[in-house]
């Protein structure tokens, strides 16, 4: 059983986010698809966090929505 999963996370410019985020980026079994930020919007995420590198650019948090535009809280 050694499937890898997509995963993506919203609001990753704040400490938790950036720690999620090396924390898949080693996991054998995670793939890091999509990431958001509602204030970097369009910006790399290497630019948000010097602690961070990769061609990951932030997306809007609406643009991960199944079901259209909503409220996030």
């Amino acid at each position: 059983m050694n499937k890898t999963i997509n995963v993506s996370i919203i609001g990753v410019a704040g400490y938790g986010g950036t720690e999620l985020i090396k924390l898949l980026l080693f996991h054998p079994r995670a793939n890091l698809d999509f990431v958001t930020s509602r204030k970097y919007v369009g910006i790399m995420v290497s630019s948000v966090n010097r602690f961070l590198s990769g061609d990951f650019r932030l997306d809007n948090p609406q643009d991960c929505l199944l079901f259209g535009p909503g409220k996030l809280s």
